[in-house]
C-alpha cells in the first residue's frame, strides 16, 4: 500500500467515525459474573491458549447477552527483572499470545470484563501503543481506528447469530469505550453488506 493509499483509507474510516472522550470503566451493560483465566509465564511462552480457549468455547454455546455478562479478565503471570519498567503490553511475548488468541476467537472482546479495563488492555496488546506515566495507554489513533472497524466487521454477524437483540449497541457501546460514536449510516452500508434486514 502507498502512502497515499493508506491515508485515502484513513479519511474514509474515519468520516464514519467521530471522536469524542473515551470512556473508561463503564458500559451500558452491566456485568453479573466474572470468570478469570490465569495465564503462566510457561503458557505465554509457549502460545498455549488452552485455558481461555475452553472458556471461549462454553461461551460459544450461549447465546445473547449471556457472553457479555460472562466478563471474562486474564490473570497474566510474567516474571519480570528487578527494575524492569515495561508494562505488560510492552513485554513481547505477552502481546504474542494475545494475538494468537485474538486470531482464534476474534469476537472475544464482547466477553470481556469492560469495567475492570480488560477491553482497554486486550486492545493495548493487538494495536500499537506508547505508555506514558501521565496518560496511560495512549493507542496510535490509525491503527485503533483501523482496528475497531474490522472488529465491527467480524463481530456483528457473530453476534446476531446468537441471538443479540441489538448488536449494532453493543459495538457502539465497544467504541465508545475508547472514545468514538459510530455513525448511524456506517451500520446501514454494513448491513447492507452482510444483507441482515
Amino acid at each position: 500500500f502507498s502512502s497515499t493509499c493508506v491515508a485515502e483509507t484513513m479519511s474514509y474510516i474515519t468520516s464514519w467515525m467521530r471522536h469524542g472522550h473515551a470512556v473508561r470503566g463503564r458500559g451500558k451493560v452491566a456485568t453479573k459474573a466474572s470468570e478469570r483465566v490465569a495465564v503462566t509465564q510457561k503458557e505465554l511462552l509457549d502460545l498455549d491458549v488452552g485455558q481461555a480457549r475452553r472458556v471461549a468455547l462454553q461461551l460459544e454455546g450461549k447465546e445473547g447477552t449471556a457472553v457479555r455478562e460472562a466478563a471474562v479478565g486474564f490473570d497474566i503471570q510474567y516474571a519480570r527483572e528487578p527494575g524492569d519498567p515495561r508494562e505488560l503490553c510492552e513485554i513481547p511475548e505477552v502481546r504474542m499470545w494475545y494475538l494468537r488468541l485474538d486470531g482464534e476467537f476474534p469476537w472475544l472482546p464482547v466477553a470481556l470484563d469492560w469495567k475492570q479495563g480488560e477491553l482497554a488492555r486486550y486492545a493495548a496488546m493487538c494495536v500499537p501503543n506508547q505508555v506514558s506515566r501521565e496518560e496511560g495507554i495512549v493507542y496510535n489513533p490509525e491503527a485503533l481506528e483501523l482496528w475497531i472497524t474490522q472488529k465491527i466487521f467480524l463481530i456483528w454477524p457473530w453476534l446476531v447469530e446468537r441471538g443479540f437483540e441489538k448488536p449494532e449497541q453493543v459495538l457502539k457501546d465497544m467504541a465508545k469505550m475508547f472514545g468514538y460514536d459510530i455513525h448511524e449510516e456506517f451500520f446501514k452500508t454494513t448491513r447492507r453488506s452482510f444483507n441482515h434486514k
